[in-house]
């Protein structure tokens, strides 16, 4: 293939630097200029995703599909990331968070802006409850 034609590919997600796999890589949106992540969806017959890379959780989900954007998993397989177009069953049976091994993402349009409502924390610190009891030895 033409370098220049690989250029504009890969300058529009549609083409990884390595040529086409499952591979994800990190780009730039050519319109908007934010950060997603881009890669084939599957093994066979894939199309090419495009994903906000902010991963969310069940509010964000729902918000993401009824704002008609797909959602996909994203998970870290050998060496790479892969992503995975989340279809009904994966998203009945694998909701956001219950699955340390996989995040799910919204596919990146320019006008659909993820609020911290819609993603998860990671590495958040967990509440600390009062329950009268001193942390001081009785001795």
């Amino acid at each position: 293939m033409d370098t220049k034609i690989q250029k504009i590919l890969e300058a529009r997600g549609q083409w990884n630097a390595d040529g086409i796999s499952r591979k994800a890589a990190a780009r730039l949106c050519p319109l908007c200029r934010r950060p997603m992540m881009v890669g084939l969806d599957a093994d066979t017959a894939a199309f090419t995703a495009k994903c906000s890379p902010e991963p969310l959780n069940a509010t964000g989900e729902l918000l993401a599909l009824m704002a008609g954007l797909r959602t996909y998993s994203i998970s870290w397989l050998g060496n790479a990331y892969v992503i995975d177009f989340r279809d009904v069953d994966r998203i009945k049976w694998s909701p956001p968070g219950s699955n340390s091994r996989d995040d799910v993402l919204a596919e990146h349009r320019c006008d659909f802006v993820t609020t911290k409502q819609m993603t998860i924390t990671r590495n958040a610190i967990p509440p600390v409850y009062e329950t009268g009891v001193s942390d001081d030895a009785p001795f």
